[in-house]
């Protein structure tokens, strides 16, 4: 093909182009074959594109590449010139938040389209010279073969399903359905997925969440959790990162939009320790206490990446998600493979570009803003745990103005949220509730299981634990009244079962790995 072609798109159709290139092996491994990057027309994108082709290249093992890897490439090809590193830097990162305001699905399709129609005026100067030769015969074979090499131009990605290996479909689906994530209770991921709960067997272990139940969260699916304001969202949130961290190793991506990251950290600490906001402030007088906080932050360091994502001005969901491919894509580069969870409290905090020159109604942007996570979570595989609050009416409810739980068409803003999520579960503490320590999880909508079911469970908010496996819970079947037998077998044994969470931890963290836990205590403590 002739070398005087350039890319005839817009200059941020071309940025996009590049940021797909990270984003999607399939549509780089398209673009290596068939674009040069001497066709882009900004200078700085077409080095761009070939510093990147020439990493690739380079590999032994071929696979997707991440931005930190380019970056590198970029420092090494530039080492001397700080100036030009840090243009091509920020002309990468620009390419990267494009391609998330300009869909591939319609930028691949116009690149089909262009490649073709360059790739048929190329070879009209071909079939020229058979006609000019009156080559007419000879020239049947080669316009067959031309035609057929042009229709398998493509940049888009094959989407159709194939029904050809049903054993391996089932096996798949029997792995995916085997690699689910927790909700912090063998009851609760029953509610959500047929088939959760492990058997009492020579590995089941009361004091272990990992042997009891398979989880309830399958990975691609988003669950939305619903609350009214101070209903206790945040508290939900950290007890079933703990759960996930704590019993199955998970790798957890949490982002926060409107709490200090220092108070969120606080209570993380509050939920993995069991200790209450007094016992963490007397931290360094306590021995024990001291030598668990510093275990848990080990812990923590290792499995949970935490971003405190707030901005004096106006946050956007475009740059959130560009924030966490670059997440994804470094802890790709670290294990192997992405996060398991992504949690976001909570999107409704968010505008968008996409409705910056449009004239449209909240609702609407609030529905695109949580299908931009929905679509994150189909795309890198991971479980999408996404917060909302309620609607005025939502909040009456909740302060037990009517004799109901909170439900879908209570959400703040857009009903579309709930349209596009996998799960929908509510939180409902009414004043009597909150006397009682108890908060109900409603599972309002339920894709893998029948919907409509309640989780009633005691909660120790004094440390940030709404439930776990030494929780006092009821799981109550859809149309069950929730009143005084309820309340009498939640609080049966009380004192028994109140500590039952405490020697479950201290048990658990001597059988951790089958080896004693290695603490790394504080020196000054030692030496008082």
């Amino acid at each position: 093909m002739s070398d005087n072609i350039y890319l005839e798109f817009t200059a941020k159709e071309q940025e996009a182009i590049v940021g797909h290139l990270f984003g999607n092996y399939s549509f780089f491994q398209k673009c290596r074959a068939a674009v040069k990057f001497a066709w882009f027309q900004n200078p700085e994108v077409a080095e761009l594109v070939k510093l990147i082709y020439e990493f690739w290249d380079a590999l032994d093992d071929k696979r997707k590449f991440t931005t930190n890897e380019i970056k590198g490439k970029i420092g090494k090809a530039h080492s001397t010139d700080i100036r030009r590193q840090n243009s091509l830097n920020s002309t990468l990162d620009l390419c990267l938040i494009t391609a998330t305001t300009v869909g591939l699905d319609v930028l691949s399709k116009d690149m089909t389209g262009w490649l073709r129609i360059v790739t048929f005026k190329n070879s009209i100067l071909k079939a020229e010279q058979f006609y000019n030769r009156k080559e007419f015969s000879k020239g049947i074979p080669w316009v067959a073969t031309q035609m057929q090499e042009i229709l398998q131009l493509s940049f888009e990605a094959d989407d159709t399903a194939q029904f050809k290996d049903v054993l391996g479909d089932m096996k798949k689906r029997q792995v995916d359905h085997g690699d689910c994530l927790t909700i912090g209770h063998p009851d609760f991921d029953a509610l959500l997925m047929n088939d959760t709960k492990l058997p009492h067997g020579p590995n089941w272990n009361p004091n272990n969440l990992a042997t009891q139940t398979k989880g309830g969260l399958a990975k691609g699916d988003t669950t939305v959790l619903v609350g009214s304001s101070n209903a206790g969202k945040t508290s939900t949130i950290i007890s079933i990162i703990f759960a996930n961290i704590f019993y199955f190793k998970r790798h957890v991506l949490y982002y926060t939009h409107e709490q200090k990251g220092d108070d969120i950290k606080f209570r993380l600490l509050q939920c993995f320790t069991l200790l209450t906001s007094h016992e963490l402030s007397m931290l360094e007088n306590h021995h024990g206490h001291n030598l668990k906080a510093a275990e848990v932050y080990k812990l923590l360091d290792e499995y949970l990446t935490y971003v405190p994502w707030t901005k004096p001005t106006k946050m956007f969901v475009e740059d959130v998600l560009a924030s966490i491919e670059t997440k994804q894509e470094e802890m790709i580069a670290k294990t192997g493979k992405g996060y398991d969870l992504f949690i976001d409290d909570y999107p409704g905090k968010l505008k968008a570009h996409h409705f910056a020159t449009k004239h449209s109604s909240g609702w609407e942007e609030q529905g695109y803003i949580y299908d931009r996570f929905v679509n994150l979570a189909l795309h890198y595989k991971f479980h999408a745990i996404l917060a909302t609050q309620t609607n005025r009416e939502g909040y009456k409810i909740n302060r037990g103005d009517a004799d109901r739980m909170i439900d879908q068409d209570d959400i703040a803003k857009s009903y579309e949220i709930a349209q596009i999520a996998s799960n929908v579960i509510t939180i409902n503490r009414s004043n009597e509730d909150i006397a009682l320590g108890v908060v109900r999880f409603f599972v309002a909508k339920c894709r893998s299981n029948d919907p409509k079911w309640t989780f009633v469970t005691v909660a120790d908010y004094n440390r940030c634990r709404t439930h776990g496996i030494g929780s006092r819970c009821k799981a109550l079947p859809p149309g069950t009244k929730y009143g005084t037998d309820t309340i009498n077998e939640l609080f049966k044994d009380k004192d028994k079962v109140a500590s039952y969470e405490r020697e479950s931890l201290a048990k658990l963290e001597a059988e951790m790995e089958d080896k004693p836990v290695t603490f790394a205590p504080n020196p000054e403590v030692l030496k008082q």
